[in-house]
């Protein structure tokens, strides 16, 4: 169902009411013919009064019948076009049987009732607007055709009667077109505005849910919702926009917040897979993704199993906890049968693929703290000399074996067997805190199981692919094509329900539909057909819960007490003045249309009635009026589009822009352009020659004399005058009916005491010959008015209670759309501090998260910082809270190197997590700008030095032909020439420099943190460039990180580093000194994982210079 349609529907049920109320009104009128003709005297003796009466209860009884088939609302939907098809034609009917059985027909015969009809074609049917305009023009033309050629009375000014009458349906047609097409156009504005709301308001409720499943999905329920309602706390001091910029929150405390909590007897748990690093490096960017998510993914279902927590992954190292945040006593035993089932399961992989990868597990019992450090990247983590022991305790173990620490032996209960584990005889710091190890014995039942599963995948690859044995294959390709097997889930896989945001339109129309009220005679409410309409569009059980959450909020929103009944006016005080003070864009062209009724009554009374002084001097005051109110309300227009120029008074504008946003000066105004409209109508009444035995002749005289033969055209001014009260559509509806009140008795005053005589010789002249008493003029005339004052009055106060109940939707949908908004900012600030941003945005959007997320990139900057001698600061003892202390500390130099990332210059520069005392990021890592420079530094960039620069300022003056692409080098050559040294770095390699900025920067923090806290902590960084591997990666706890040699070398370059320096290889040296940074050779350093040395550098800080040229 596209837009247009749902629009159609809408229209549909607002004009319902409508015609409702035109068929009472039908009713009415006929009622009334019934009535008079029953009273009078007289009324009853020819065939035509029979006629003329059954005419009448006809129209009436028929306009009921309709009326009781309308309220059957599904019936009224059904067949819409045709029941408004049999309305228009029974008012036509009615209308010239009841003329025809007239015995003098005139061409002024019920020109009145003509206007009414065209009038209420174009308003109160539920017509399109061009077939309002060929209906509407249709009448017309019919009445003046018949008028042609049945008249049998006062012909010989005929012309002028039809010109007239011309004019007068012209009037009506476009009146009834303007308030259709600028209802229309309201309506279409606030359809959409309250849809747009209604689909915004669902959309953002849904991405609430999207990114609470992915904060939950990342961090613990308990550590997530204590750090959200920190973070709401924070908003109730700091603005929304002020959280949305800084995405970080200022603290009023001197520390930053710690979210850290201390846990007793827990076990932890740590692995490494053996020979995964050559691995890797044969694998593809998706293979590596993948293979790690399969193997980590089955860890993670392990843990679950196991009543473990997994804390986090660090390359191909993972360890879990348990005994948190649920204390259990079985805790060592939990921790022993998920190493086991670990070991077991790399055992699969590598005898069903042939590849030589193995287990290490170590385990080791005692207390943690855990928690989250700093502001951003929050990766939830576990501290404490327990902890250390229990990663050595890994490093210290065999392959393939469960190595645990006596402490975790005695929690064990006997349950398994074991032996003597020597652990110190292979690692240094078991040695040096003399723990006794021991090595869990393997269960045997296990190995017969996996190796029948291994030789079933054998067989299975060796049938599917004869021309290459599974011996041939390389060994990624082997271990990848098994893990398929294993079929682990997805990274997110609970964010793809994407049921919810379909059949928005559906749901936002019939809630649309419920704003309106419900009919009295039906049982069809709308409320009842939200009810049905949403099990069909919202099938899930989340869709469920939040469609009942809408039905509840639309009982309690749309309650009789919002708006007062009979006035139409909001209780709610402050509402009503919002809603007063709403600017009207459309005044401008109701004094148009004002002044178009105006014109046409003028036009009426020159040509048919008095053409005196007083005509020509109220035509030529309203006209003067309406040309000055419509300049004062088009200035604006004719200034902003250049017609006219700028020099326009002062006054003008002010007094335009009053007219615009002040209610009461539109009133008033409206007031008296309606009073001007009304009282030109019947302005020559006073004009006309009240001597009826002058007068009296057979036949009318020539029209526009002051013996106003064709007063009945009063009557018509009147209704045309009335009508100009209605084109103000955002005026209050009351003001407008008290004006037409007054309107209604000034006209009756005229009509029956002031002006009878004029009416009376008019009707006598027409009617000598009549057999029977006529119908005066006077009478229909008064029945005319009333039935247009209801009309409009009618039309008004539709207009106004759905005006008033979209205000009271909107405005009720705005307070929810803030709250759901501020709650999707506040999650949204808090995955950012979780996932790089784009990371975050492919997940939450619908459709993104089907497959394995996975970058490669070809240059990416990786750098590792740790502070050695923090080991040596932390403590545990009673005074620090068992190092609670100590982490506080730690806290503050991570939030203060997180701090640093908010700056513009390092926006490129991506932190990815902090192991322990170390802090890991990396630059350059933009998805799909693998090759491309980014110069978020240039641009943003406050360095006044800079962009003084000449060859800086020429690229963005526009002097020079360099593209803006190249504004990075241009910033890099200014720097090497400000170091005195020249040539431009490779584009691609710029993250290198603003990576190294970054090392520098974070430096001079830790400095500021020493004086303030009186320590001597130093940074020891190792830095490196090259290809790199990016992604997501753990169904349970999913978590991004980068892969690759570059890491690798990076890592090995801050643990064999100097304290107080970065280590960069000789690579990543030439571009540094390029750029003009000092590169001091250290010799070869022999690495970790590498065959032969390399040979690295050392860049020594100045600090103080660093400072003055990076802070800006």
């Amino acid at each position: 169902m596209d837009i247009e349609e749902l629009y159609q529907r809408y229209c549909v049920r607002l004009k319902h009411w409508l015609l409702i109320t035109l068929l009472l009104i039908i009713a009415f009128f006929g009622a009334s013919l019934i009535v008079y003709q029953f009273v009078s005297k007289d009324k009853m003796q020819t065939s035509e009064d029979i006629g003329h009466l059954v005419t009448s209860f006809i129209g009436m009884t028929s306009s009921l019948i309709i009326l009781g088939i309308v309220c059957i609302e599904f019936v009224f939907r059904k067949f819409s076009t045709l029941i408004t098809a049999i309305i228009w034609l029974l008012l036509l009917l009615c209308i010239y049987s009841y003329i025809g059985f007239n015995e003098v027909r005139t061409a002024t015969e019920e020109v009145p009732i003509i206007f009414i009809v065209i009038f209420v074609t174009h308003t109160m049917l539920p017509l399109s607007k061009k077939w309002a305009v060929l209906l509407g023009s249709l009448v017309a033309i019919l009445q003046i055709g018949l008028a042609a050629i049945f008249v049998e009375a006062n012909t010989n000014y005929i012309a002028q009667e039809l010109v007239t009458n011309c004019i007068v349906f012209t009037c009506a047609n476009l009146v009834g077109f303007y308030h259709k097409y600028l209802t229309d156009i309201a309506r279409r504005r606030t359809f959409l505005d309250t849809r747009n709301c209604i689909e915004s308001r669902i959309k953002l409720e849904h991405e609430r849910e999207q990114q609470e499943k992915l904060l939950f999905s990342i961090l613990p329920v308990h550590i997530a919702v204590e750090m959200k309602n920190e973070k709401l706390r924070n908003l109730s001091r700091n603005s929304l926009s002020r959280l949305r910029k800084s995405k970080t929150t200022i603290s009023t405390t001197r520390f930053h917040e710690l979210h850290v909590k201390r846990h007793e007897f827990v076990s932890i748990l740590f692995s490494d897979i053996v020979n995964f690093t050559p691995l890797a490096s044969e694998c593809t960017a998706p293979q590596l993704v993948k293979m790690l998510n399969e193997l980590f993914g089955r860890f993670d279902k392990l843990a679950q199993e196991n009543d473990c927590l997994r804390i986090k992954i660090l390359g191909d190292c993972y360890y879990c906890v348990s005994g948190l945040p649920v204390s259990r006593p079985n805790h060592a035993i939990n921790c022993v049968k998920m190493g086991l089932k670990m070991i077991d399961a790399v055992r699969e992989v590598r005898e069903a693929t042939r590849v030589n990868v193995d287990m290490r597990i170590g385990i080791h019992t005692g207390n943690v703290l855990c928690g989250v450090l700093g502001l951003r990247k929050w990766q939830y983590d576990v501290w404490s000399d327990d902890v250390t022991l229990a990663n050595h305790m890994e490093q210290g173990g065999l392959p393939g074996r469960v190595h645990v620490s006596k402490e975790t032996l005695l929690h064990l209960n006997d349950e398994f067997n074991h032996e003597p584990g020597n652990g110190s005889l292979r690692d240094g710091y078991i040695s040096e805190k003399k723990v006794e190890t021991f090595l869990i014995l393997p269960l045997k039942q296990t190995v017969h199981k996996t190796n029948s599963g291994s030789n079933r995948f054998l067989g299975e690859l060796l049938t599917a692919d004869h021309s290459l044995p599974e011996i041939n294959m390389r060994a990624s390709l082997r271990m990848s094509k098994f893990l398929d097997t294993w079929g682990a889930d997805t990274p997110f896989a609970n964010l793809k329900d994407k049921s919810m945001a379909k059949n928005i339109g559906e749901t936002s129309l019939a809630m649309m539909e419920s704003n309106l009220q419900s009919l009295p005679c039906s049982n069809d409410t709308s409320f009842s057909s939200l009810r049905s309409l949403a099990p069909a569009s919202l099938t899930s059980e989340v869709n469920k819960k939040f469609t009942d959450d809408l039905y509840s909020k639309y009982q309690k929103w749309f309650k009789p007490e919002d708006i007062n009944k009979v006035l139409l006016t909001f209780k709610d005080t402050q509402m009503e003045k919002d809603y007063s003070k709403q600017p009207d864009s459309t005044f401008k062209y109701s004094i148009a249309c004002s002044g178009m009724i105006f014109i046409c009554i003028g036009i009426v009374q020159v040509i048919m009635l008095p053409r005196s002084s007083t005509l020509f001097i109220a035509f030529g005051i309203g006209v003067t009026l309406f040309l000055f109110l419509l300049f004062v309300c088009i200035i604006d227009y004719l200034v902003n589009h250049k017609v006219m120029g700028k020099k326009v008074p002062s006054v003008v504008v002010r007094l335009t822009s009053i007219l615009t946003y002040n209610t009461w000066c539109r009133i008033i105004l409206s007031v008296i352009t309606m009073a001007t409209v009304l009282t030109t109508a019947v302005i020559t009444v006073g004009d006309c020659n009240k001597n009826m035995n002058q007068t009296l002749n057979q036949t009318l005289g020539e029209p526009g004399t002051k013996d106003c033969f064709y007063a009945s055209y009063y009557v018509v001014c009147c209704l045309m005058a009335m009508s100009s009260c209605t084109v103000f559509l955002q005026i209050n509806f009351h003001a407008k009916f008290l004006v037409m009140v007054m309107a209604v008795l000034a006209y009756n005053v005229i009509l029956h005491l002031v002006a009878n005589d004029i009416f009376d010789r008019m009707d006598a002249i027409t009617h000598h010959e009549a057999r029977t008493e006529i119908f005066e003029t006077r009478i229909k005339g008064s029945i005319y008015l009333a039935v247009h004052l209801i009309t409009l009055h009618i039309l008004d106060r539709q207009i106004e209670h759905t005006s008033r109940l979209d205000f009271l939707w909107k405005t009720k949908f705005k307070v929810e759309h803030e709250e759901v908004e501020t709650m999707g900012s506040l999650t949204k600030v808090l995955l950012e501090n979780i996932l790089p941003a784009h990371v975050a945005a492919h997940f939450l959007q619908s459709g993104q998260h089907e497959g394995l997320y996975h970058e490669s990139y070809d240059s990416i900057s990786v750098m590792f910082a740790s502070i050695p001698n923090f080991k040596e600061f932390y403590d545990q003892n009673v005074f620090n809270k068992q190092g609670l202390e100590c982490l506080r500390l730690l806290n503050e130099i991570i939030a203060d190197f997180d701090v640093l990332l908010s700056k513009p210059k390092f926006s490129n520069v991506e932190k990815i997590k902090t192991i322990g005392s170390t802090y890991m990021a990396a630059a350059g890592l933009q998805p799909g700008t693998k090759d491309m420079c980014t110069c978020c530094y240039i641009h943003n960039h406050n360095d006044n030095e800079s962009m003084s620069h000449p060859i800086v300022s020429r690229t963005y003056s526009g002097q020079s032909n360099v593209s803006k692409l190249s504004a990075c080098d241009l910033h890099v050559q200014f720097l090497a020439e400000r170091r005195g040294l020249q040539g431009i770095p490779v584009r691609n390699n710029y993250h290198i420099i603003i990576l190294v900025e970054f090392a520098l920067s974070m430096m001079n923090a830790l400095e500021g943190i020493n004086r303030d806290s009186f320590n001597t902590f130093q940074l020891r960084i190792g830095i490196n460039h090259g290809p790199v591997i990016a992604g997501v990666i753990g169904a349970q706890k999913p978590q991004y990180d980068i892969w690759g040699d570059t890491v690798n070398i990076a890592s090995r370059l801050d643990s064999s580093g100097l304290t107080g320096k970065i280590q960069v290889p000789e690579s990543t040296k030439d571009i540094l000194q390029n750029a003009g940074y000092k590169c001091d050779l250290r010799g070869d350093v022999q690495i970790k994982g590498k065959d032969k040395p390399i040979r690295t550098y050392l860049i020594t800080p100045h600090l103080k210079e660093a400072d003055t040229e990076i802070s800006k």
